[in-house]
């Protein structure tokens, strides 16, 4: 097995073990190692997967990229020069966890292969319990490069709005964002959920086309647990995105494409900045 298919995964995280896992299980890689972010990679990496929180994830890029070493990492929650420095080498390859998610998978496969017919619309909603801390960067960097990953480019424009409305700071979050073509995406990202809600998160995508609706909620299973004593509790059952998106990460790395990971830097920016001011911006300017 040549060293290209050694894998060392960065992450603290039971993610980071579960990536870890399928990708000697299910993919047939010898794993290098699973490290703790800023720890020394591995003898024998040839490749990088970095599940890291989203204030680690620069670092790591920067410390695989110095080892000239590719890799596959969530995405990086902004730009600036550092990040596209590290990126320009085109050894970067960013994807989001929400792929792991067959339904979601699916659903940008059949829309990249011309399922809609002429597109209209993209509507995306990512939810999660009341309190969630770090909601841009931890629900809404996600949901959006995912939803840019459907739409196979950044938007032109997007007006957004920010609000505090479960008792947390901007702990919700609207964008309309605007393709070169006319289509519409409307994505949305709040920590909403009440307490009872039965899963810890909601996730809804919908395309709208001339051909097709596409819609795929993955998370709307639930088990349904009824006590002896008239009590009903409900908890959220799904697959685990861990082995499809290990799976799915593995693939990108074959062909990176530095104009799209810039590309996404320069979008999540100015949506952040669409936020924060208020008034419409330029998605990629």
């Amino acid at each position: 097995m040549s060293a290209s298919e050694h894998i060392a995964v960065v992450g603290t995280a039971a993610l980071a073990e579960a990536v870890a896992d399928t990708a000697h299980r299910q993919a047939g890689r010898v794993v290098a190692g699973t490290v703790a972010p800023g720890e020394t990679l591995p003898d024998g990496t040839g490749l990088v997967i970095s599940v890291a929180a989203p204030a680690q994830r620069l670092g790591i890029v920067e410390q695989a990229v110095a080892a000239g070493l590719p890799i596959v990492t969530l995405p990086l929650p902004s730009g600036g020069e550092r990040a596209e420095q590290a990126l320009r080498g085109g050894r970067v390859t960013q994807v989001s966890l929400l792929r792991g998610f067959a339904a979601l998978e699916t659903l940008r496969r059949e829309v990249a292969g011309g399922a809609l017919g002429r597109r209209y619309s993209l509507f995306a909603a990512y939810r999660v319990r009341q309190g969630s801390p770090d909601v841009f960067d931890e629900v809404g960097v996600p949901l959006l490069h995912y939803a840019m990953g459907v739409l196979g480019e950044a938007p032109a424009t997007a007006q957004v709005t920010r609000a505090g409305l479960f008792g947390g700071q901007d702990d919700a979050w609207f964008a309309i964002l605007r393709c070169a073509d006319g289509t519409v995406a409307t994505v949305e990202f709040a920590a909403s959920l009440p307490r009872s809600a039965p899963a810890d998160l909601q996730l809804l995508v919908e395309a709208n086309g001339s051909d097709a609706v596409l819609r795929a909620e993955p998370t709307r299973q639930a088990v349904s647990v009824a006590g002896a004593d008239g009590s009903v509790r409900e908890r959220g059952w799904w697959t685990d995105p861990a082995r499809e998106f290990t799976l799915t990460a593995l693939e990108a790395a074959g062909s990176p494409n530095p104009a799209r990971e810039l590309d996404w830097l320069r979008f999540v920016d100015r949506v952040r900045q669409a936020g924060v001011g208020g008034q419409p911006v330029g998605a990629t300017a």
